[in-house]
């Protein structure tokens, strides 16, 4: 028996995480994420809009996974995300919970572009 994984009840994504991260061209692991980021109209400038869509990103359906970590729970999500080009970008996002489940909100770790699905002929 397959049996659903449940997530966290609040997600949070830190400025700092998006600023000096997600959309700083010149961050070794963060870089590659920016490029793909601006590629879908988000901007350096408005990390409100990226903070935003991140935050709406996980929903029950694109929880994949959960895996445990040694501080707490590590959340896999996986599906499209609203562009500000009008595009869903097809990411996973990977969101941590320290402690306890559901005691604290899941912060944001990184994202991930994936391929977009294949069509079927």
């Amino acid at each position: 028996m397959i049996v659903p994984v449940s997530g966290p009840a609040q997600f949070r994504v830190a400025d700092n995480k998006v600023q000096r991260y997600l959309v700083d061209p010149d961050h070794e692991d963060g870089g590659p994420k920016c490029a793909f980021l601006l590629s879908v109209g988000f901007s350096i400038d408005d990390p409100i809009t990226l903070m935003t869509a991140l935050v709406g990103h996980p929903t029950p359906a694109m929880l994949m996974r959960a895996d445990p970590v040694a501080y707490g729970l590590r959340y896999h999500c996986q599906g499209p995300m609203l562009c500000p080009d009008g595009t869903a970008a097809n990411i996973r996002t990977v969101w941590q919970v320290n402690d306890r489940p559901r005691s604290h909100p899941a912060r944001v770790m990184t994202l991930k572009p994936l391929r977009k699905a294949s069509r079927d002929r």
